[in-house]
């Protein structure tokens, strides 16, 4: 079973167990569900913290970037790693993955995101023109 867990994981069901999409959905409505209640409870900027194994960890990853299960254990998640996703806005971001350093609050998102950052600016800041220089 080792091996279509790790190539064809839609495919594995553990013996008197779930699915392995049937963890992936739970997890995922899961953290969904909470995230809307602590959005509910303390506005859209709160943050929460998830602790679990590694599988369901890196469904959610998988999830918020949009790959396709059978390539979710791609993602690498290392016991006591960090990894932020901003569920947010019409899409997900993946703000840091499998992280050790520093503290967690550098890797939170200070303000909803909704466009992928692009050559230092997410779009919503002014870009900086530079003065010409005098001839």
């Amino acid at each position: 079973i080792w091996r279509t867990v790790q190539e064809t994981p839609s495919q594995v069901t553990f013996p008197d167990g779930e699915t392995m999409l049937a963890m992936r959905d739970r997890v995922v409505a899961a953290v969904a569900d909470h995230d809307r209640q602590v959005q509910a409870a303390y506005g859209q900027h709160a943050a929460f913290l998830v602790v679990s194994h590694g599988d369901p960890i890196k469904a959610v990853v998988a999830h918020a970037l949009g790959l396709p299960f059978d390539l979710f254990q791609r993602v690498v998640v290392d016991p006591g790693s960090v990894s932020v996703v901003h569920a947010g806005g019409e899409r997900s971001f993946l703000c840091a993955l499998n992280t050790l350093a520093g503290p967690v609050a550098a890797h939170v998102p200070t303000a909803p995101l909704t466009d992928a950052t692009v050559g230092g600016t997410t779009g919503t800041d002014p870009i900086p023109v530079p003065e010409e220089e005098p001839r």
